[in-house]
């Protein structure tokens, strides 16, 4: 069954839920183009984060690595709303995300 976007099947283990693989190859190619550019337009960073978040509401271990991508917007003294930022203060979390994204596809989610 599809639901919300994610895939949901019984098993004899309980509900697994897998995160379909488009989904997850359309984030991977954002970060890792992201990872090339000097600068984030703001909009492309709001719908990363956003398609990110539907992904960290599943798999929790990436929620800390997506609210990192909010404080590098955030913490920006000075800096006038709507400006690019930098990329390399989006770096650290955009690099974990990467791994654990591509890595994902082998991870299996159950609820009982």
């Amino acid at each position: 069954i599809t639901c919300i976007g994610a895939q949901l099947a019984a098993d004899p283990e309980g509900l697994r839920i897998s995160i379909p693989e488009d989904k997850l190859a359309t984030i991977l190619m954002d970060i890792q183009s992201m990872r090339k550019l000097p600068v984030v337009p703001p909009k492309r960073l709001r719908t990363l984060r956003g398609r990110l978040s539907f992904v960290a509401g599943l798999a929790i271990a990436i929620r800390p690595f997506v609210d990192m991508l909010w404080a590098g917007v955030l913490s920006r003294p000075g800096a006038r709303p709507g400006a690019p930022v930098q990329t390399r203060r989006l770096e650290t979390a955009l690099a974990w995300l990467e791994v654990l994204l591509d890595g994902i596809r082998a991870w299996r989610f159950h609820c009982h």
